[in-house]
């Protein structure tokens, strides 16, 4: 199954899917409404979730709603992308 805004009709991802759900939106602007895409994956029937890249791929609040909705994250775990992404963070490496 693959997520399309409104105007990827002609997308690689939608051409090679079974099935397909169409976001509101057009864009990216459509694959950032986190709660959108969790609730079609979830309505759709899907066990897990593979975010590709970009965009929410590296939004670990995005992976955290993912797991909370009870669907396999197939990505790095969503605390493991909050240290990423704080580069303030101690990463627990080196001296």
């Amino acid at each position: 199954m693959a997520l399309r805004s409104r105007d990827e009709a002609d997308a690689l991802p939608a051409r090679m899917a079974d099935e397909v759900v169409v976001l509101n939106g057009e864009g990216s602007g459509a694959f950032l409404d986190a709660a959108a895409m969790v609730g079609a994956v979830v309505r759709a029937g899907c066990a897990a979730v593979h975010p590709g890249h970009g965009l929410l791929a590296e939004n670990a609040g995005f992976a955290q709603s993912c797991t909370g909705a009870g669907l396999t994250w197939v990505g790095p775990r969503p605390v493991v992308l909050r240290t990423l992404g704080d580069k303030t963070a101690r990463s627990g490496c080196g001296p």
